[in-house]
């Protein structure tokens, strides 16, 4: 998902909830503290290596692995790196940063429900074949 298709999600799901979801730069600033939550309560596939003298780390896995610090995108065109299973936790966690103080714990919710689907789906991925996830995460 890029950043523009991420804007747009947000605007339809927040359609009334007033101006601060227009502006990019308040998204931009959401979008860095909710990419950093979601890859310190999961394990983001994509956000995975081994090396982290390449990449600045988020946070140490094992004695072998560790999660990269998520990128930010800088222009609509960017691609927001995160696993496809977890698009839809950032965009409800994003809008329960943005949304009305009324709607905040309905987001959060769905938040937490997405969080808890990625672990279970990533909790079964690892346990049928071990070896073939890590494949490519260097």
């Amino acid at each position: 998902m890029t950043l523009g298709e991420l804007e747009k999600q947000l605007r339809m799901l927040l359609a009334g909830e007033g101006k601060a979801k227009e502006d990019l730069d308040y998204i931009k600033n959401n979008l860095k503290f909710s990419l950093r939550d979601i890859a310190m309560q999961t394990t983001p596939i994509v956000l995975l290596t081994k090396d982290p003298n390449r990449y600045p780390i988020l946070r140490q896995l094992d004695n072998v692995y560790c999660i990269r610090e998520p990128v930010i995108p800088q222009s609509l065109d960017d691609e927001i790196l995160l696993d496809d299973s977890l698009e839809l936790a950032l965009l409800y966690k994003l809008a329960s940063q943005i949304a009305t103080f009324e709607k905040r714990p309905l987001y959060e919710k769905l938040y937490r429900i997405e969080l808890d689907k990625h672990r279970f789906s990533s909790f079964e991925s690892l346990q049928r074949e071990e070896s073939v996830l890590w494949e490519g995460y260097y």
